[in-house]
């Protein structure tokens, strides 16, 4: 009796050893017990798009998992099976020697159709793909243990899954599969800084192919020579890669470093290099600007899911630069600067963003005042942006003062520095400010995309004429019939393009006689307001107007 138990227990054992379980379709939902594997897939999967097919590169990586019984369960062995029917589904075959043999069996069911789903080799009949149910799915591995080739297939004959009912194609399939072992699937954990460190917040600028400008706020930490950057960029929201220092400033991040893991896939961070329509992973390297607290990439940024060899390229990000912007107060200049103050007329491109689309006008009925200081050297300009809608001042019935301030270098130039405040608004806390912005044709040919880009504004005058001229963008090549590069007013939160710019400018002296009126009061003593015609402008024409002038103390007052 007591032999008898110890048989029972015995067998008992052995099955539970090689037990899988199965759901109401008979597809295997989860193997027994043994030795797990996991395999970068490679090769291509055959996709049916309407009536066409085409040949994508396979992604992700697949589980083996060996029992000691010689029996093999692999997961999902077909790479994008369409139908969540299929995910997580097993199908169970044997090992002999270095060949893998699965047959024809259940992988997924379609609940809306009431229909089975089968693994199965397939071929081509001249119109489409059916299965042939009694053929095996063979796998060969390597001499050196390190891969599994899918035999016999082509894009005539693939490892597919079909309609269990009538053995047609019903989803996707495979051929040329190439498994190889990853490595390094036990991945380290993701980057954090110490806790307790602080660093810097830092402004990612350029442009994500696919999605639009970058508009997201990322963190330097420096402890000693090592460095964490955080959200660079959009994919890894709130992620942090680390580096090292060198001596001259510059932060190198080591690609391929662990991210996250999402519905199976760990996501990874790689730099990349071009070389025309080649990218090959890199580290990502950000050069110092030590004197204006910048950093610039030379590389663009990739994130994966799953390993660089075989993975899903999630996003590829031109990251130009990361630009430290400075939390102090605003400082607007909302006074007249002393000085000579001289009217010129405008003319160039006016660039206004609404509603997503990018839209063109013209600066032609715009002017705009600019003060040369007593030193000769300081220069300032009044609503420096044609179609910036400018603060109006309610109580004073009036457009609020705006300047921002210059330099004449030796080279004969105005010189601009970038980001001054525009305008400011405690209640959301954020503001306005001058940037310069690159104009990007986005892939799919039919939508531009602004993004930010560093580059020093300047004006050249023409000493014998007076007119001065946008100097920065001469000779840049256009998108389209349009300017690329473009001075505008940016979010000073996160520099986002902001919807007003001016490019190609021209600013052509008014001449002395503006024919403007002495100094007038209108009723209720309210000082008159006139545009630069000398039209007196009503308090609604005032509301609505680009540009008054006023007298103050013998001096014309552009508002």
């Amino acid at each position: 009796m007591k032999k008898l138990i110890l048989l029972l227990s015995a067998a008992l054992a052995a099955f539970s050893a090689t037990a899988q379980t199965y759901d109401d379709h008979g597809c295997i939902t989860a193997p027994p017990a043994g030795k797990t594997t996991t395999y970068i897939r490679s090769g291509y999967n055959r996709v049916q798009v309407g009536f066409d097919y085409s040949s994508v590169p396979q992604q992700g990586t697949l589980d083996l998992v060996e029992c000691e019984d010689g029996s093999v369960y692999m997961q999902q062995p077909v790479s994008t099976a369409r139908s969540k029917s299929t995910a997580g589904h097993w199908i169970k075959g044997v090992r002999s020697g270095r060949m893998i043999t699965f047959k024809s069996q259940p992988t997924g069911f379609v609940t809306g159709l009431n229909v089975a789903l089968r693994a199965s080799m397939g071929s081509w009949n001249g119109a489409d793909y059916s299965a042939d149910f009694d053929a095996d799915i063979v796998f060969e591995e390597t001499t050196d243990g390190k891969k599994l080739m899918l035999l016999n297939t082509d894009e005539q004959h693939i490892l597919g899954t079909f309609w269990a009912d009538d053995a047609s194609y019903g989803n996707d399939g495979d051929w040329g599969t190439v498994l190889t072992i990853d490595t390094s699937s036990q991945h380290a954990d993701p980057a954090c800084p110490p806790d307790g460190a602080t660093g810097k917040e830092y402004v990612t600028m350029g442009v994500s192919l696919g999605n639009g400008a970058l508009e997201d706020v990322a963190q330097v930490i420096i402890v000693g020579d090592e460095v964490w950057l955080s959200n660079c960029c959009k994919q890894a929201k709130g992620l942090w890669i680390k580096g090292s220092v060198g001596a001259d400033g510059s932060l190198t991040f080591p690609k391929e470093q662990y991210l996250k893991s999402v519905e199976g896939y760990d996501y990874y961070f790689y730099g990349a290099a071009k070389e025309g329509t080649k990218t090959t992973p890199c580290d990502l390297v950000l050069t110092c600007d030590s004197e204006h607290d910048k950093y610039f990439a030379q590389q663009d940024i990739i994130v994966t899911a799953d390993k660089w060899e075989a993975g899903q390229l999630v996003v590829e990000t031109v990251q130009n630069f990361i630009l430290f912007p400075s939390g102090a107060a605003p400082e607007m200049i909302t006074a007249t600067p002393e000085g000579e103050v001289k009217v010129y007329s405008r003319s160039g491109q006016s660039f206004i963003r609404n509603m997503g689309g990018v839209f063109f006008g013209d600066q032609n009925d715009q002017d705009i005042a600019i003060c040369f200081a007593p030193d000769g050297k300081t220069v300032y300009m009044l609503y420096p942006l044609s179609s910036f809608d400018y603060r109006y001042d309610q109580e004073k019935e009036e457009l609020m003062e705006l300047w921002v301030k210059g330099t004449i270098e030796a080279d004969g130039k105005i010189h601009y520095p970038l980001y001054q405040w525009l305008d400011y608004e405690e209640y959301y806390s954020t503001g306005m400010r001058t940037a310069v912005f690159r104009l990007f044709e986005m892939p799919e040919g039919s939508t531009y995309e602004l993004a930010p880009e560093y580059n020093e504004v300047t004006f050249a005058i023409d000493k014998e004429t007076g007119v001065i001229r946008l100097d920065s963008f001469d000779g840049v090549e256009n998108a389209g019939d349009y300017p690329t590069l473009i001075y505008g007013a940016a979010y000073s939160d996160n520099f986002q393009w902001a919807g007003y710019g001016d490019a190609a400018s021209v600013y052509t002296p008014k001449e002395e006689e503006e024919r403007i009126k002495g100094q007038q009061t209108g009723d209720g003593g309210r000082q008159a307001a006139y545009d630069l015609s000398g039209r007196v402008l009503s308090p609604r024409a005032l509301s609505v107007s680009s540009r008054s002038v006023f007298l103050q103390s013998g001096r014309k007052i552009i508002k």
